[in-house]
């Protein structure tokens, strides 16, 4: 708790404006200004006006500093419920891959003979990964691993999509062959990425993933 406020009144001194600085020092000529002249023409009402003015630039600046504080603490809880919430979706989304590329790969009907592939030819899952990313939640290093797990999922996708519309091509089955290799490849990379990603979750997160101890 002690550590957030201090976050949220570091937060609250870095957006404090130029113009905000000027209108503060602004208002503190006005208050001595009128002081001396409440000092020069009117002595005997001074201590009740300084009274009366510093109870209320107290009871004002105090329940504005308090709201303004209570709404940088709110975004900050509410930043940090969407974040848990995102990993906890990003958990299953990882397991669901992972879960995907361990199923068993099916026959693909090639031209005049069954093609056996060996990469799973599914798309995979990336909707939490790149909501992740777009939440601008998460510090450099995370933002660079999602970037690339993102990126070598849209690969995937679009690789096996790919090679399922080339069943009606004239491409050499060779060629078909390479790419199943290629693509199992790299799935092979997806799932060892996803298995890093779900154990930090854990260790770091306290997220356990949706299969464990099942």
């Amino acid at each position: 708790m002690a550590a957030v406020v201090q976050l949220t009144l570091r937060e609250l001194v870095r957006k404090v404006s130029r113009r905000t600085v000027l209108v503060a020092v602004a208002l503190l000529c006005l208050f001595i200004v009128i002081g001396y002249v409440f000092d020069r023409y009117s002595p005997e009402a001074k201590l009740e006006w300084y009274s009366t003015l510093l109870g209320t630039i107290f009871g004002v600046g105090l329940t504005a500093l308090f709201g303004v504080w209570l709404f940088y603490f709110q975004n900050k809880e509410n930043d940090e419920d969407k974040r848990t919430k995102l990993l906890t979706a990003l958990a299953g989304e990882a397991q669901a891959i992972v879960d995907i590329l361990r199923e068993p790969p099916t026959s693909v009907p090639g031209a005049g003979e069954d093609e056996i592939v060996r990469s799973i030819l599914v798309p995979l899952p990336l909707t939490i990964a790149t909501e992740a990313a777009r939440s601008a939640l998460f510090d450099a290093s995370d933002m660079l691993f999602l970037s690339k797990l993102i990126a070598k999922l849209q690969v995937n996708n679009n690789e096996a999509f790919f090679i399922l519309a080339s069943r009606a091509s004239f491409l050499p089955a060779d060629y078909r062959r390479y790419m199943d290799e290629w693509l199992k490849g790299r799935q092979n990379i997806i799932i060892d990425e996803s298995i890093a990603l779900l154990a930090h979750l854990e260790s770091e997160e306290g997220i356990t993933p949706p299969n464990a101890g099942r």
